[in-house]
């Protein structure tokens, strides 16, 4: 394990909210993508994401991983969500990400790096002191 030295200052963790259809295979899981990029991340099934959303200290972002083969109420709800989400927080970050790609690469990724930061930063270390 990696420690900063002396005059380094960790960044806060970032955290992410993972909305989806509750319908997720664990190899597939963009909480563990997330965690080896360094977020802290819960998911949620959409119908649950609000009151989970109420419960928890607010997020650095939030990640709509909408599937492809949604049925049109599920669409529904994924839209009704964001647009609350966007209207009552416009600071948190909705990213959409659509169920042809079941990762975060690419451009998600930079969107979410842009839009919140990388998952942990350090500052310029303290000058040391002359001798």
């Amino acid at each position: 394990m990696i420690t900063p030295g002396p005059g380094h200052v960790m960044s806060e963790l970032k955290r992410i909210i993972v909305v989806d259809n509750g319908d997720r295979e664990p190899e597939a899981a963009l909480s563990a993508e997330l965690a080896e990029l360094g977020y802290a991340s819960i998911t949620t099934s959409v119908e649950a994401a609000p009151d989970v959303f109420a419960a928890m200290a607010e997020p650095d972002a939030v990640l709509l991983h909408i599937a492809d083969h949604n049925d049109a109420r599920t669409d529904a709800a994924f839209a009704a969500f964001a647009d609350r989400l966007e209207r009552a927080h416009p600071h948190i970050p909705v990213i959409r990400l659509d169920g042809a790609r079941d990762s975060l690469g690419g451009s998600h990724l930079a969107t979410l790096q842009s839009r919140i930061g990388l998952a942990t930063t350090a500052v310029t270390p303290a000058k040391p002191p002359r001798l």
